[in-house]
């Protein structure tokens, strides 16, 4: 049996969970998320560094393929990036903040097999594309623009794959050359992201790229050098190097572990992809 002082007790009690409730409903109308789930984490943000190898027109500088590479790094990894090139600068004779370029390595006191083997840190993924330009060299309408501008075509779509893979975004930052105008890159990239033109069946997200494609110098944007001694590295493996141009892979497979390989693992096309593909050296489905 229920005593009056236990029905006074439930109905506080009732009394107490109706302005529980009604307290809460006031709550949540004024302050509809009062405690809100965290903030999903950021994309991850990856940058790719762009340099160039030979010349993207006819035969004049001796080399019958021209190269494009990307090194790309994680955003977030800036400083141990610079401490890299810092040990390629002490191990090759250089001084702190000295310009690295591949060319000026000395190939006989190892200093380009040494820098090379540093671009085999994880912190770095490399890909290159490579042009036969003797394939089109019977064409009167082909020139050095259309040569550069698919190869660049072939490098983006690459860059767009990667960036989606690893759910994130990717800035790209060229290297400036003679050759190569704002306004002319400009124009290019817009014709592929309209679908014009040659540039029609580019398989590039575009949605995955922070902004334009920026054009720098390796005297403003450090991390250049690196674009430079990777695809250098691509280039003396197809043109050769030295005056007698003598193909030299030894460089190329010590970065290589560090090539973009594809779903089974295969450089081949994604590392390292050449046009037209029967031009491909047998040397690309073995690294």
């Amino acid at each position: 049996m229920y005593s009056e002082d236990d029905e006074e007790w439930y109905q506080r009690a009732y009394e107490e969970e109706l302005w529980f409730h009604l307290y809460g409903e006031l709550e949540r109308v004024h302050n509809p998320n009062p405690n809100p789930s965290p903030a999903p984490p950021a994309k991850p943000k990856f940058i790719a560094y762009i340099d160039e190898s030979g010349s993207a027109g006819g035969k004049a500088d001796g080399n019958q393929f021209f190269a494009l590479g990307a090194t790309i790094i994680n955003a977030s990894s800036k400083d141990a990036v610079h401490d890299v090139l810092e040990l390629i600068r002490k191990r090759t004779g250089r001084r702190s903040g000295d310009l690295l370029h591949f060319k000026n390595l000395k190939a006989s006191k190892g200093h380009r097999l040494s820098a090379a083997s540093e671009l085999q840190s994880k912190l770095f993924i490399h890909s290159a594309v490579i042009s036969d330009k003797s394939a089109h060299e019977n064409s009167a309408s082909w020139t050095h623009d259309h040569t550069y501008y698919w190869v660049i075509t072939l490098l983006m779509e690459r860059l767009s794959w990667m960036a989606e893979l690893w759910g994130g975004e990717m800035e790209v930052v060229l290297a400036h050359k003679r050759h190569m105008t704002r306004a002319k890159l400009k124009q290019h990239e817009t014709r592929l992201r309209n679908g014009r033109g040659a540039a029609v069946g580019n398989r590039i997200n575009w949605d995955v790229f922070t902004g334009p494609i920026r054009i720098s110098t390796p005297q403003d944007t450090e991390f250049l050098q690196l674009a430079d001694m990777f695809v250098s590295a691509v280039g003396a493996a197809v043109n050769g190097e030295g005056q007698s141009r003598t193909i030299n892979l030894q460089y190329l497979k010590a970065l290589a572990a560090q090539l973009y390989r594809g779903p089974r693992g295969a450089a081949s096309a994604y590392g390292i992809k050449v046009h037209p593909s029967k031009s491909c050296p047998s040397w690309v489905s073995q690294i």
